[in-house]
């Protein structure tokens, strides 16, 4: 009597390819299946629970701190770059004129009372 040929289990999650439901031919190592050899997922979050660090649907930090941290730091940076980027790409003008303009009246105001206190000043040892 001759053997029938055994069933392969390509994806190596026990339940043979000619047993396994269409779309669970590839079921990832590491996670629990069913018996169509689909894989399981209670949180349906898309990650089987072997490999979900949070199979009933709590939400993980994703990033640990130090990654958060440093992913600030580089938006930082790269806001510090685009603010002087817009400086530099036309804002010159602005810069260059608007402290010109803030000091220059106080500055001609200043020197025109130096000269008439000057002035005064001579007149009044003059007599």
């Amino acid at each position: 009597v001759a053997e029938p040929p055994a069933s392969t289990d390509d994806d190596g999650d026990g339940v043979p390819n000619d047993l396994e439901l269409p779309g669970c031919y590839t079921t990832p190592p590491g996670c629990e299946v069913d018996e169509g050899g689909c894989a399981i997922d209670t949180d349906e979050d898309g990650t089987c629970d072997g490999l979900d660090g949070t199979p009933d649907g709590e939400q993980q930090d994703p990033e640990p701190e130090q990654q958060q941290e440093d992913r600030q730091i580089s938006q930082q940076q790269e806001q510090g770059d685009q603010i002087a980027e817009q400086e530099d790409t036309g804002n010159e003008e602005e810069t260059i004129v608007e402290p010109k303009s803030d000091g220059f009246a106080p500055f001609i105001i200043g020197f025109i009372l130096g000269m008439i206190l000057t002035a005064a000043f001579f007149i009044v040892i003059k007599l």
